[in-house]
């Protein structure tokens, strides 16, 4: 019987917490599931851990790298098998509440929902259960926004049959999964945010989505991923992928400040292109977000762009 949930976790020396990223998901009441794991060629005992809960369970499906080809690579070969009518993505170091699959799926076929959003934050004790229901076009304005809507993969429950032709970009270290989030509303017709939470969000220095201190060239894929997002072939104002791509350059703008002075050398050329936008920019995405805190990060930007928060000194 083909299963109701597919659960895709990709691996990379994760040891400390696999194993409880696994049980989280075996151990559920509700057993309609497949897990895949893919281990991303992990140099610890991440392989041997997920081999081992393997051989107890046979709805653990355990698939290997030949060779470390990031995160994304890892995800779109979980897709490449995945049988469940609902798709779910767990970070290894992350796990899922106790029982909560079954509230999942129950959600999903009471509303019939493409896309299922939940903020992982806090706990899943909710006494008050909300649900908001956007179409495609107001998901596409909250996720530009950054409001409510995450480009994040994970937090959310994915209808398999409308991510069938979508992948991540493997060409891309950080920011892959907001396009892939991204293209699978675009492809939505009912997406569904609730404040009921069924995943645990764990940070972890050394984590898949990890990133280095220093600006580097994998700070350069906010470019690609406005550059995928452009592609897209869905009708919506242009001032809101406009915020969007303000809210990435000043977050690239702040990894920038606080790189070494070499890091800044290096890459001068790429905060200046991107100063100048969020200098061109920071008025209309003050006026036309939908979300407060961009407005006050693009009025704080405006007054203080000439300022030396903003000023580069290492060019």
């Amino acid at each position: 019987m083909r299963p109701s949930i597919t659960v895709i976790i990709p691996v990379f020396n994760s040891e400390s917490y696999l194993e409880e990223c696994i049980l989280s998901v075996v151990n559920q009441d509700f057993k309609e599931i497949e897990l895949i794991v893919v281990d991303d060629c992990s140099t610890d005992n991440s392989y041997k851990i997920a081999e081992r809960l393997a051989a107890n369970d046979d709805r653990i499906i355990l698939l290997r790298q030949k060779r470390n080809l990031g995160v994304a690579a890892a995800r779109n070969r979980g897709l490449s098998v995945a049988k469940g009518d609902l798709v779910l993505f767990l970070d290894s170091d992350d796990y899922l509440f106790d029982n909560c699959l079954k509230k999942i799926d129950t959600l999903q076929k009471r509303t019939g929902a493409d896309v299922i959003v939940s903020l992982p934050v806090g706990n899943n004790n909710v006494l008050n259960e909300k649900l908001e229901f956007f179409s495609r076009k107001k998901a596409i304005k909250y996720f530009l926004n950054c409001r409510k809507i995450s480009g994040y993969s994970w937090g959310k429950i994915y209808k398999r049959s409308i991510i069938s032709k979508i992948r991540f970009h493997d060409d891309m270290s950080y920011g892959e999964d907001g396009v892939f989030s991204f293209d699978s509303i675009c492809n939505s017709n009912i997406i569904i945010y609730t404040n009921y939470k069924f995943y645990k969000y764990r940070i972890r220095n050394n984590s898949l989505t990890g990133r280095n201190t220093d600006f580097s060239d994998k700070n350069l894929d906010i470019f690609k991923q406005i550059k995928y997002l452009k592609k897209v072939n869905v009708d919506f104002p242009i001032k809101w992928l406009r915020i969007f791509e303000f809210v990435l350059c000043l977050s690239e703008i702040k990894n920038y400040e606080n790189s070494s002075k070499n890091a800044k050398r290096k890459y001068s050329k790429t905060f200046e292109l991107m100063h100048n936008y969020c200098s061109e920019n920071w008025l209309n995405v003050a006026i036309h977000t939908i979300n407060l805190r961009v407005k006050k990060d693009a009025i704080l930007f405006g007054i203080h762009k000439r300022g030396n928060r903003y000023e580069n000194k290492n060019r």
